[in-house]
């Protein structure tokens, strides 16, 4: 829980986030956080792609995990 509310914080701090207001925790994208979403986007895929690509190398030598 700590973790989480020093990164939220840090995103807030940085206009990523803000507080949606009323709500005792609530959290939305700003206009800035919203022009973030297609590059974590492609930074998902990718690492999706890369994780797929090091189980299918593993299979071909034999290994399983």
């Amino acid at each position: 829980p700590r973790t989480l509310s020093v990164r939220l914080r840090a995103l807030e701090e940085e206009g990523v986030v803000e507080r949606c207001e009323p709500g005792p925790q609530g959290y939305r994208l700003t206009e800035k956080g919203r022009h973030l979403v297609p590059i974590v986007d492609a930074m998902r895929r990718r690492v999706i792609e890369l994780d797929r690509g090091k189980v299918i190398r593993d299979q071909a030598r034999g290994v399983y995990s």
